[in-house]
């Protein structure tokens, strides 16, 4: 069985986020991959909160 992607069911997960483990598709790693990280858009955003602080 394929994994799925936790946002959005009907597509399949390609990777797991780096730092919580949740499965994403392309669309949701695309944000991530600007910076040049394997991670959701969510774990993305607190990494970025945490420098800037």
């Amino acid at each position: 069985m394929l994994p799925i992607c936790d946002q959005h069911p009907q597509r399949q997960a390609l990777r797991k986020c780096l730092m919580c483990g949740v499965l994403m598709c392309s669309e949701c790693m695309a944000f991530g991959l600007q910076f040049g990280l394997i991670m959701c858009e969510d774990c993305v955003g607190r990494l970025l909160v945490l420098s800037w602080s």
